[in-house]
């Protein structure tokens, strides 16, 4: 009804892909907000993470409901900027909605992870605990004091701290300057550096 937050290494699970485009299209006319952190170079997962955020835009159609974020670090460095900045990748496995229900564990979002491999995830409806699990990892990604958040709606957060924090990030680390304001980034689909041969095995391999 009002957040669905998630954290992981793989987003490849339709299933759990379809329910958050419903969950988009029962609450379009009321504030509701779908934060999704994925590694910015999932090994052996990028093509499908990026297929699925791709997808999730498309239903969002520019309505701001549907965030997707990296998350990077940086600092000073030796060469000719300066400044060094490289992303953090992103292994935990986390999901909290409306501060009521929240999930922990090993499971990634795919359908390995959630039905065949041998994973634990521990699960609670527990609004305080819930709570107290967003605040923590929020006031380290947006680097704020867990204080400043206690008060603050998750959803006017997501507007007014992870949107614009994240854009900051993003010019600076295209600039190679700066001290990062935040560790989050927006999430880009597409070919990486490096691993273009990778993903157009893996692309090729979605058609036959």
């Amino acid at each position: 009804q009002e957040f669905v937050y998630l954290e992981n290494q793989y987003f490849w699970s339709a299933e759990v892909v379809d329910e958050l485009a419903a969950a988009m299209e029962r609450n379009k006319d009321q504030r509701f907000r779908i934060v999704v952190v994925l590694p910015a170079r999932a090994d052996f997962g990028k093509y499908d993470n990026d297929k699925q955020v791709e997808y999730l835009r498309e239903v969002d159609n520019g309505r701001g409901m549907f965030h997707a974020f990296s998350l990077y670090s940086g600092g000073p460095a030796s060469g000719p900027f300066g400044f060094g900045f490289v992303p953090i990748y992103v292994h935990a496995k986390v999901a909290i909605v409306d501060d009521e229900w929240y999930m922990v564990g090993s499971a990634n979002i795919n359908r390995r992870g959630l039905a065949k491999d041998s994973e634990l995830n521990v699960q609670a409806i527990d609004s305080a605990g819930a709570r107290r699990l967003r605040i923590r990892l929020w006031a380290e990604h947006l680097r704020k004091e867990e204080a400043e958040l206690l008060g603050a709606d998750p959803v006017e957060v997501v507007d007014r701290l992870w949107v614009p924090r994240a854009k900051e990030v993003e010019q600076l680390v295209g600039e190679k300057r700066g001290i990062l304001p935040a560790l989050i980034h927006p999430y880009r689909t597409g070919r990486m550096p490096g691993m273009w041969f990778l993903q157009e095995l893996q692309s090729l391999a979605e058609g036959m």
